[in-house]
C-alpha cells in the first residue's frame, strides 16, 4: 500500500531477515528517507497490522497504533479500481469518485 496512487518513491515492506527482532514486522521505505519500522517505535507484525486494517474498515475509524493511540492520518478506504489505500479523514478531495470509506458494519 503506497501513500498515493502511482507513488513509486515510498512504500511498505515486511522484514524477512530471520533472526532479527523485527522479523515479520511491517516497515516503510522511501527513496530519500531510507528504511524504518512502522510504526517507528519497533514495527508491527504483518498479521496484526492486517487485523487492524480490517477492524478499522469494519468500524469506520482511523488506524490505531500498537499502543492503542489513534493514528488520525491513516484512514483505510477501499477503491473501485485501486484496492486498499489510506486517506486523511477531513479532506474531501481525498475521497474521489470510486472510493468508499466504510462507516461500520452493515
Amino acid at each position: 500500500m503506497t501513500g498515493t496512487t502511482g507513488d513509486v518513491w515510498s512504500g511498505w515492506y515486511v522484514d524477512a531477515r530471520e533472526g532479527e527482532s523485527s522479523y515479520g514486522c511491517l516497515g516503510q521505505w522511501s527513496v530519500d528517507g531510507g528504511d524504518e519500522p512502522y510504526p517507528a517505535d519497533g514495527g508491527r507484525p504483518l498479521a496484526d497490522w492486517l487485523g487492524e486494517i480490517a477492524a478499522a474498515l469494519e468500524e469506520g475509524r482511523c488506524l490505531h497504533r500498537p499502543d492503542g493511540a489513534d493514528d488520525t492520518h491513516n484512514w483505510p478506504v477501499l477503491t473501485g479500481r485501486g484496492g486498499l489505500t489510506r486517506v486523511g479523514p477531513r479532506d474531501p478531495r481525498l475521497f474521489p469518485e470510486g472510493m468508499i470509506k466504510l462507516d461500520g458494519p452493515r
